[in-house]
């Protein structure tokens, strides 16, 4: 958040991501890389490569150029498998549509922009990209959102 703060600031940040890194099947194809690459570590090289830094400078870089969005839908593998297990979840953040005023303040602070404000002024929440962080529950006035079944 705050590395996205600071190159909005300083006019670093692009607004438009290049059409390479919206490829569907991005996220999934650095996962099994970052497998890959930590089994040779390993098996081949003797060494473990300090896979989670790595990830960590990536996702500050990325963060530099683009919305943190970019990073945790498309190149963060915890972002790829939630994608996976997401959608079948028993428990998650759901709204609860009659308390929901439509201030978007959910939606402003999804780092992955997993909520959308619909016309209607209710939000919904995607669970496939849902981290369960808890940014929106914590930002709701209404408290509209809860952990549940």
């Amino acid at each position: 958040i705050y590395t996205e703060k600071f190159s909005q600031k300083f006019g670093i940040q692009r607004k438009k991501i290049p059409k390479i890194f919206q490829w569907k099947y991005m996220s999934a194809i650095i996962f099994f890389l970052t497998i890959i690459i930590m089994i040779v570590s390993k098996k081949v090289l003797d060494k473990n490569i300090p896979i989670i830094l790595v990830f960590l400078i990536f996702s500050v870089i990325t963060t530099i150029f683009f919305k943190q969005e970019l990073f945790h839908n498309q190149f963060c593998p915890f972002g790829f498998l939630q994608s996976l297990f997401g959608r079948r979840s028993i428990y998650s953040y759901k709204v609860e549509e009659k308390k929901c005023i439509g201030c978007k303040l959910c939606e402003k602070s999804c780092p992955t922009k997993a909520i959308k404000v619909m016309e209607n002024k209710k939000a919904i929440i995607n669970k496939e990209l849902c981290l369960q962080c808890g940014n929106c529950k914590e930002v709701c006035p209404k408290n509209a959102i809860n952990y549940k079944n």
